[in-house]
């Protein structure tokens, strides 16, 4: 993986990464503090995200752990970070070097209409890229994704509409 990113990085391309989970954060550390650097973006959900701040450095919440990611130098200019219903917490690299934090709510999904969370993260992180890539700012493809991911968790297995 660090060749492929080193690959894009001396190609001028983003780098978006991300954090799979929990069990990776864990066993790849090392690998991943190699990594990081070269990445613009980074998205994962609440329990990796602590588990990479606590490993960096002892953070224990989405808060701590989004700036203990940007202490540590490189390209970063984003950190979006999901815990389940509640609103997305996404860091985000400042002109003047500060990181501000945001909040992007989720939509109203009643539980009952809810069936199947698999793949919702991977949903979310794929929206977001493509919102990038096709030039929407940071909050806008967030907010696309959590249009996408509202729409996924309702359906049985991974199923889109022509139209969307």
């Amino acid at each position: 993986m660090r060749r492929i990113f080193e690959f894009a990085v001396s190609a001028h391309r983003p780098v978006y990464f991300n954090l799979g989970a929990k069990a990776w954060v864990t066993r790849y550390f090392k690998e991943l503090m190699e990594i990081l650097p070269m990445v613009e973006g980074v998205i994962g959900n609440a329990e990796e995200a602590i588990e990479l701040g606590r490993l960096m450095s002892g953070s224990t919440s989405i808060e701590e752990s989004i700036l203990a990611m940007f202490k540590q130098r490189g390209r970063k200019k984003f950190v979006a970070i999901t815990n389940a219903s509640e609103p997305i917490v996404v860091g985000l690299l400042k002109s003047d070097g500060e990181v501000k934090i945001e909040k992007v709510g989720t939509p109203d999904v009643p539980k009952e209409q809810i069936k199947n969370v698999n793949g919702a993260g991977d949903t979310l992180a794929g929206s977001v890229i493509g919102g990038l890539i096709v030039g929407l700012d940071l909050i806008r493809a967030v907010e696309l994704g959590q249009r996408f991911v509202s729409y996924y968790i309702q359906q049985s297995g991974g199923q889109y509409p022509e139209k969307f």
